[in-house]
């Protein structure tokens, strides 16, 4: 029985096969009125390009700065970040529990104002809920909490300068809606 169903579909394929064949030979009859037709009709039409469009040449420019200092010059960076002393971390100093987490994994949530005192309330990774003020440090490049408003706080950092040393950089901590 599968035998016989093979041979059918087999038998059937090859017909199909020869039917697309022979179809495909008589392609041409009846296309010549169209081809003359094609020629006749646009022969004496010409498609219509635009111009190439001018272009303008660029006017050169003449550096002038090579006499003066390389803004990149290690000895210009230097002069430049100049630190001191007092910019240096105290590493001896205990660690506030703030310092655990960096700036942009801590979010000011509120402030508490007091009679003299004026606390920021900060939310750190795992939803937990702590209080600073200024004078306390937050972060990881020992920030100094400097000034506490009602909607952000600043925060001097000390981080190392490109040619070695320390500097302050100072950032703020916006209140979060």
């Amino acid at each position: 029985m599968f035998e016989f169903h093979l041979c059918k579909n087999l038998s059937i394929a090859v017909a199909a096969m020869a039917l697309l064949f022979s179809s495909g030979c008589e392609t041409k009859k009846g296309l010549d009125d169209l081809e003359r037709f094609v020629d006749e009709a646009f022969a004496d039409e010409r498609p219509e390009i635009e111009p190439i469009p001018r272009i303008r040449p660029q006017e050169t420019f003449v550096y002038a700065a090579s006499d003066m200092a390389d803004p990149f010059a290690i000895t210009n960076l230097r002069r430049k970040t100049a630190t001191t002393d007092n910019a240096r971390p105290d590493e001896s100093r205990r660690r506030e529990p703030l310092e655990r987490y960096p700036l942009d994994a801590l979010y000011m949530v509120g402030t508490l104002f007091g009679d003299n005192d004026r606390w920021v309330i900060v939310r750190a990774p795992g939803d937990s809920i702590h209080s600073a003020k200024v004078g306390n440090y937050i972060g990881q490049h020992s920030g100094l909490i400097t000034k506490i408003t009602e909607n952000a706080v600043e925060i001097t950092e000390k981080i190392p300068a490109p040619a070695g040393g320390w500097q302050d950089h100072m950032v703020n901590m916006s209140l979060v809606q």
